[in-house]
């Protein structure tokens, strides 16, 4: 399986997290961890929608997406995020922890299994 089938793979997981009924509802903290995750489940779908619409490799398109958030929050340290062409508004902070989230399911996804002997 390649990246791109990785992501989509992701992204269908992701689209059944935040279909709704996933979290419980409870105390309003409860309820703020609910709203947290799934501002960042959207944040993350998002984004591999974005990778995955880019003709390029997606680990190239997810580096330069990192290097170009950095980029922004070291320009721009009083803003937030952005608003991009299309009118969306993106996190800084959720944008680089889905990218760092992505990285870290591909590589994990990419590894070998290792196998342990009971020896």
């Amino acid at each position: 399986m390649n990246t791109r089938e990785l992501l989509k793979q992701r992204l269908a997981t992701l689209d059944a997290l935040t279909r709704g009924g996933s979290l419980r509802r409870g105390s309003s903290q409860s309820d703020d961890v609910a709203a947290q995750l799934t501002s960042q489940w959207n944040a993350e779908k998002r984004l591999i929608k974005r990778v995955l619409s880019e003709p390029a490799d997606p680990a190239e398109t997810l580096s330069h997406w990192r290097e170009r958030t950095e980029n922004f929050r070291d320009k721009f340290p009083e803003r937030e995020g952005w608003t991009d062409q299309q009118g969306n508004d993106w996190n800084a902070a959720l944008v680089l922890q889905a990218i760092d989230n992505l990285f870290e399911h591909i590589e994990n996804w990419s590894s070998e299994v290792e196998t342990f002997d009971d020896e």
